[in-house]
């Protein structure tokens, strides 16, 4: 999708355009309201979505991490949380959310998916510990349950090879989905802007110039929320420097390589996971973390617990520190008041 020129006429609202055009987005709002209960897509986190606001139609959110602190697994989450609210609502005929990932084939997201209704831990495939009846299960799932789900995967896979991601080719595929299917995305969940590629607009001497293509990218993720007129989530990557603060929670500046993202954002977002710091001399970090939500280096609920935040939202608060329950096995994230359920393994607690 190579950028169009800008229409002069269809940034300037007379009077009587104003109301009209007002008028049909907040009736386009009360009509999502109607049919899901919310006007925008939360995190399905209970005690996140108490403190951030849902995600509205021509809106971009970004989700800052680090690696390995739940970044994908939150981002995969809410897709997936949504598909089956679409489900659950007969809704799976008329709008579908899409999961953009960079990273992970998308025969190893499946897998991921269907650990949650199979409860069997994600790494035994790895580890060669699958069985035939692992196979089976797999087999009877994705032919009872997956093909009717409505969330759209795109990205690399086993048996179509490597495709490269950019933001031009998910606003593409977006459209070609639409269009093959008469259904309406809602949501794009992508992971993560610092690898999606250069677009057109980025000459052939940018090439080799990282911060150039992200900042292209994510005015590209700005602009393209809003012709899609969908909520984008879109996953980015924090820089290596947060691992090395007293308190390693990042600041919407700690984007990596320092650009400044959060500028282009309606909300930001963040997740630390304390156990990937326990072999690590941070005593004030692990004060914060036994003083706020009650959980010691040596409790074992430190392996199930990260904590979100707001850095920024526009209409909102920011600041606070919220825990949320996730299974590293599993990419399950959850409702931290729902911390003793284990989904049925015993190395949860």
């Amino acid at each position: 999708m190579t950028s169009k020129p800008p229409n002069l006429r269809d940034s300037i609202f007379l009077p009587r355009e104003i109301s009209e055009a007002t008028l049909a987005y907040y009736r386009s709002l009360r009509q999502f309201t109607v049919e899901f209960g919310t006007a925008g897509i939360p995190f399905f986190l209970p005690e996140v979505d108490a403190k951030v606001n849902p995600g509205l139609p021509g809106e971009l959110y970004y989700w800052l991490g680090r690696s390995g602190h739940f970044k994908t697994a939150g981002l995969y989450h809410v897709a997936s949380s949504l598909a089956n609210l679409l489900i659950a609502r007969n809704l799976h005929d008329k709008y579908f959310p899409l999961f953009v990932s960079t990273e992970n084939i998308i025969e190893s997201l499946t897998v991921r998916e269907s650990a949650k209704t199979l409860r069997f831990d994600t790494n035994d495939f790895r580890r060669g510990k699958m069985t035939d009846q692992n196979l089976h299960s797999l087999e009877r799932w994705l032919e009872l349950d997956r093909k009717g789900n409505p969330l759209v995967l795109m990205g690399s896979s086993y048996s179509h090879g490597a495709i490269p991601i950019s933001v031009e080719l998910i606003a593409q595929g977006i459209h070609l989905i639409e269009h093959e299917t008469g259904r309406k995305c809602i949501l794009m969940a992508g992971d993560f802007i610092q690898n999606f590629g250069a677009s057109s607009s980025i000459t052939e001497r940018q090439m080799d110039n990282t911060v150039a293509i992200i900042r292209d990218n994510s005015k590209l993720c700005q602009r393209l929320c809003k012709d899609t007129k969908s909520f984008w989530l879109v996953g980015a990557q924090a820089r290596a420097e947060v691992d090395d603060y007293p308190n390693p929670f990042p600041t919407q500046r700690d984007s990596a390589w320092g650009i400044q993202i959060e500028q282009d954002a309606n909300a930001m977002v963040y997740s630390v996971r304390p156990w990937k710091y326990k072999k690590q001399n941070k005593t004030q970090f692990f004060t914060t973390i036994q003083n706020e939500f009650g959980v010691s280096l040596d409790d074992p609920r430190l392996l199930n617990l990260v904590i979100m935040g707001a850095l920024k939202q526009k209409e909102g608060d920011v600041g606070d520190r919220i825990p949320v329950f996730a299974d590293p096995a599993m990419g399950i994230l959850d409702s931290w008041d729902k911390e003793l359920r284990s989904y049925g393994r015993e190395t949860a607690f």
